[in-house]
């Protein structure tokens, strides 16, 4: 299977979850000669080529401890860097990943914002002002049959403290598309529909 080209310089990939219903996806972010890889899942030969076929460098970024995915086996083959929330370092099965925080500022100027009350402390949102774009870990779940949902109760105790830290995520950054690590994604109209989840809930509170 080829890489799924979303917009200039964002690509993707995904693995089906048959007990789930939708795939564990994987993005690209092509910045010239470097490129991040968020929470990848283990890519295809084809997926693999088109990969290293974006650059030089690569750069994998874990937006939570549970998107650890293909992580540690890319990083032996392309060469790469991981880096982890330094919250969710100790959450980790593989050694040695970079810690970052929050305002952390990636390659290409994707900057890392914390959100609160997730699955796990240091659950993390990638933005990118320039061109609009959000890419979200587990923060929220892109679910084909359900729509956009939290994860279960379970792994997210505090809902409704979940639902006022994204609240103020979409108050404080600007973002049209929408990028999940789990289930589909919205390169149009996702802050939009972010907002109308939130205000369903909010009035459900």
């Amino acid at each position: 299977m080829a890489l799924r080209h979303y917009a200039a310089g964002i690509s993707g990939w995904g693995r089906l979850q048959p007990d789930r219903g939708y795939d564990f996806c994987g993005l690209a972010l092509d910045e010239g000669e470097d490129v991040l890889l968020v929470d990848p899942v283990a890519p295809q030969p084809d997926e693999f080529a088109g990969l290293q076929a974006l650059g030089s460098k690569f750069t994998i970024v874990l937006l939570n401890a549970d998107h650890e995915r293909a992580s540690a086996t890319l990083a032996r083959t392309l060469g790469a860097t991981v880096w982890a929330p330094r919250a969710d370092l100790a959450l980790l099965a593989q050694p040695g990943a970079q810690p970052f925080e929050d305002g952390h500022v990636f390659v290409g100027g994707w900057t890392a914002h914390t959100v609160a009350h997730l699955k796990t402390p240091g659950e993390t949102v990638l933005h990118h002002a320039e061109s609009g774009t959000l890419v979200v870990g587990d923060a929220l779940i892109a679910d084909p049959l359900t729509g956009l949902r939290l994860p279960p109760p379970g792994k997210v105790p505090d809902r409704d403290a979940a639902w006022r830290s994204l609240r103020a995520l979409c108050d404080r950054l600007e973002f049209d598309a929408v990028y999940f690590g789990d289930g589909f994604s919205l390169p149009q109209g996702g802050k939009a529909a972010m907002l109308r989840l939130l205000e369903r809930e909010q009035r459900a509170l």
